[in-house]
């Protein structure tokens, strides 16, 4: 007998290849995020969206906007 969850797995394995599953946020929500997800990337949900968001602060050295 197949495990209740065989689905699932199915999808995980279609599009695991470079991604993570974590526990996100305070109510350690399951998620798939991108492999290039760091430890202090915020993951926004914005209203209208149809998939989350991965949000990094860059610093001053990042910026490659002119001047």
């Amino acid at each position: 007998m197949p495990h209740s969850l065989w689905h699932v797995r199915e999808v995980l394995k279609k599009y695991e290849f470079g991604r993570w599953l974590k526990l996100c946020g305070a109510k350690q929500k399951l998620m798939l995020l991108p492999g290039v997800t760091k430890l202090d990337d915020v993951i926004a949900a914005f209203r209208g969206a149809s998939f989350p968001y991965v949000l990094r602060r860059l610093s001053r050295d990042d910026d490659t906007s002119e001047q």
